[in-house]
């Protein structure tokens, strides 16, 4: 999946549930490792974490599964009346990922995960919060 290809993607995705698969496959191409620490030890695991994932990269055909798996995940949700979604990875992902990730026979390295990132759906807006502290940007959808 080329990440330059993402922001594009996003704005034509026909569901929240195809955005959301697409921004999640994006950000486990590149995970950002953002504790909101920048004391010595934080830096250091933060670089460890940057180190192992550039070590053990996920598959383009991995993560095009992983993001058609949270789609169908996350649309047949909504299909089922849900209102509201929330997937997220705090120093690990949420079982909906997880099992999007098994279900694609994506091996996601521990470090492979984006860290304190949540997303937040509903029919109509998908919106992501990415690192420690980050403000949430509305991906895709309206603010309606």
């Amino acid at each position: 999946m080329d990440l330059d290809l993402i922001e594009a993607s996003l704005k034509t995705a026909p569901t929240a549930g195809d955005a959301a698969g697409i921004w999640w496959a994006g950000a486990l191409k590149s995970p950002q490792h953002d504790n909101g620490a920048d004391d010595p030890a934080n830096i250091m695991a933060r670089a460890l974490a940057d180190r192992m994932t550039e070590e053990s990269p996920a598959s383009a055909g991995a993560l095009e599964l992983f993001a058609g798996e949270v789609a169908r995940v996350v649309n047949e949700l909504v299909d089922a009346g849900r209102e509201y979604i929330s997937l997220g990875v705090d120093y690990s992902p949420d079982m909906i990922l997880v099992e999007c990730a098994e279900r694609a026979h994506l091996e996601v390295p521990m470090m492979g995960w984006p860290w304190k990132t949540n997303m937040w759906v509903t029919p109509t807006s998908v919106k992501v919060s990415h690192g420690y502290r980050a403000e949430a940007k509305l991906i895709w959808g309206s603010e309606s």
